[in-house]
């Protein structure tokens, strides 16, 4: 990880946002098309200082600087990004086209 693009990600954006998975929130709408996460075929893990980077990141940010900054992630569907942390934590990072919107952690 480059510390520069992290400061440059970090000073971008109005801030991402996110969603405790011990909230419950309102029922998803159910989409029939809706891919479910496939592995990527690459290792997509984290360490644990990058995975707090990525969480106090502020959103949006662009596919190509979280890719170019963490790495291809573990899991992809068709509107997020899964990587799997070494301290036993999964960030599944949300896309809104190719802009990151948010983050849950679990």
């Amino acid at each position: 990880m480059k510390g520069f693009e992290i400061v440059l990600m970090l000073a971008l954006g109005a801030g991402c946002s996110t969603q405790s998975v011990y909230e419950d929130p309102e029922p998803a709408f159910e989409n029939p098309n809706y891919s479910q996460p496939q592995h990527y075929g690459v290792d997509g893990t984290l360490t644990p200082e990058e995975a707090d980077w990525l969480i106090g990141l502020t959103c949006p940010q662009t596919y190509d600087a979280m890719k170019s900054t963490f790495g291809l992630p573990a899991y992809r569907s068709e509107s997020s990004d899964i990587y799997q942390v070494e301290d036993g934590r999964e960030i599944e990072v949300f896309y809104n086209g190719t802009k990151a919107t948010g983050y849950e952690t679990r």
